[in-house]
C-alpha cells in the first residue's frame, strides 16, 4: 500500500508550564541524539561497501548475475517498511538491488516469483527481471535480512502517468487477467491463491489454494477483521519489536458483528457466473508501476489468483489511475452486474489493512461505512 508514516511533533503545553515544555524539549532531543546514534554508528547493523566479501557485491560478481567488476552504489529510495532500493554500477551496466536489513528471505522469494508469474502471463506484461537474491547479516540486534537483485529500469519521471501510458498500462493489466488463466492451469487448476506466501505491505497474506472464490476472500477478510482486535502490524520491516496495544477495543463488537453478517453474504455477493481465476498483482497502487521509454512496468507484487475485479479496489481508493485507465480496461472487460457492490467489498478489505498497519480510525470508519452499504443492497 501507499507509504504513510506518522512525524514527530513536538507540542507546546501552555506558555504558563515552562517546566513541561522543558521536559518536552529534552525529551525531544534524546530521542534525536538517539536517532542520530543509530544512523552514524556502522557497528549496529549492515553497512554496504564495495569489499568483494559484501553479501550484495557477491551476489552481483556470482554466476548468476555476471559482472566482472563493481564500480559504486547510490541509495535511490528509502521506504518507510525498512525497503531501500539502490543502484549498483558495474562493468555489465547498472543492476536494481533492493534489500531489507530484517525481512527474511521468503518475502524477496515471493516478490521474484510474482514478478517472473507477470511477465509469463502475456505478451505486452512487463515487469522487472529478477536475478538474484541473498541473505544479509546479523549486525548486532538487526537482521539477519535479505536483498533481491533486478535488472536496471531506466524509469521516466511520472512517465506513468502520460496519457498514452495510462492506455497501455489498462491494456496490459487487462490481458494479465484474461491471459492467465489459459497461461497457467497446471498451477491454479482453477483454483484460487498461489503457489507461495506472500506479503500485503506488512501484512501476512496466505495463499492457501481454496476451490471457491468466495471461501478464499473470505478467509482474506475474516483476517484482516481478527488482526483489527490484536494489533498493529505496523512494525515489523520498520524496526518496531515492542508489543503494541490493541487497535480495537474487544469490547466494541461492531467491526467484527458486521464482517460476520458480510461472510454469511459472501457466496450471493461474489458468486459470479462464469468467474474463473485470474492473476492478480495483488497491490496495484499507482506507486506500484513505472514507466521506461517503452511504456509501464510492474512492480512490487503481492501475487494471486483471484477474481479481477479486485485488483481495481485499491486503484480507486489512492488515485492515480485516469479515466482512459479504466477506459482501455474495461474495454476487455466490461463490468458485470453487481460490479459496484463489489468493489465495495474489495475496497473494505484494503481500508482494513490500513487500519491494521496504521492504527487510523478514518480507515476504520470507511470499512464499517462500506459493510453497512453492501449489507443494506442486501435487505433491499
Amino acid at each position: 500500500g501507499p507509504p504513510r508514516r506518522g512525524g514527530l511533533r513536538l507540542v507546546r503545553r501552555g506558555a504558563a508550564s515552562e517546566e513541561a515544555d522543558l521536559a518536552a524539549m529534552e525529551e525531544y532531543e534524546q530521542l534525536l541524539r538517539g536517532a542520530q546514534a543509530a544512523e552514524g554508528d556502522a557497528t549496529i547493523k549492515y553497512q554496504r561497501s564495495l569489499n568483494a566479501e559484501d553479501p550484495i557485491v557477491a551476489s552481483l560478481l556470482g554466476p548468476r548475475v555476471g559482472a566482472g567488476a563493481v564500480h559504486k552504489f547510490e541509495l535511490m529510495e528509502s521506504r518507510w517498511n525498512g525497503n531501500e532500493i539502490l543502484r549498483y554500477d558495474t562493468d555489465k551496466g547498472p543492476f536494481c538491488v533492493k534489500m531489507n536489513r530484517v525481512e527474511p528471505t521468503e518475502v524477496f522469494t515471493a516478490e521474484s516469483l510474482g514478478l517472473v508469474t507477470m511477465a509469463k502471463s502475456g505478451s505486452s506484461v512487463r515487469a522487472p527481471k529478477p536475478l538474484d537474491l541473498g541473505k544479509l547479516p546479523l549486525v548486532g540486534d538487526i537482521g539477519p535480512g535479505s536483498f533481491l537483485v533486478m535488472e536496471w529500469v531506466q524509469a521516466v519521471p511520472f512517465g506513468v502517468m502520460r496519457p498514452d501510458n495510462q492506455v497501455k498500462l489498462g491494456n496490459m493489466v487487462a490481458e494479465m487477467h484474461l491471459q492467465s488463466f489459459e497461461a497457467f492451469p497446471q498451477v491454479h487448476k482453477g483454483r484460487y491463491g498461489f503457489p507461495v506466501n506472500n506479503w500485503l505491505s506488512l501484512t501476512a497474506q496466505p495463499n492457501d489454494w481454496t476451490e471457491s472464490w468466495p471461501e478464499f476472500f473470505s478467509k482474506r477478510l475474516q483476517g484482516q477483521i481478527s488482526r483489527a482486535y490484536t494489533r498493529p502490524s505496523y512494525g515489523g520491516a520498520a524496526g518496531g519489536q515492542g508489543a503494541a496495544s490493541p487497535v480495537f477495543a474487544e469490547e466494541d463488537p461492531l467491526l467484527r458483528d458486521l464482517g460476520a453478517r458480510i461472510c454469511k453474504q459472501l457466496q450471493n455477493l461474489l458468486g459470479v457466473e462464469g468467474l474463473r481465476p485470474a492473476l492478480l498483482h495483488g497491490d496495484l497502487w499507482i506507486g506500484n508501476t513505472l514507466a521506461d521509454k517503452e511504456g509501464p512496468l510492474l512492480i512490487d507484487p503481492a501475487c494471486y489468483f483471484g477474481h479481477s475485479e479486485a485488483e481495481l479496489a485499491i486503484m480507486e481508493l489512492f488515485g492515480g489511475f485516469s479515466p482512459a485507465f479504466f477506459e482501455a480496461y474495461h474495454s476487455h472487460l466490461p463490468k458485470a452486474g453487481g460490479f459496484d457492490v463489489r468493489q465495495r467489498l474489495y475496497k473494505s478489505y484494503h481500508w482494513l489493512n490500513q487500519f491494521n498497519l496504521f492504527g487510523d480510525p478514518r480507515a476504520k470508519d470507511a470499512a464499517v461505512k462500506l459493510f453497512e452499504e453492501v449489507l443494506a443492497e442486501c435487505d433491499a
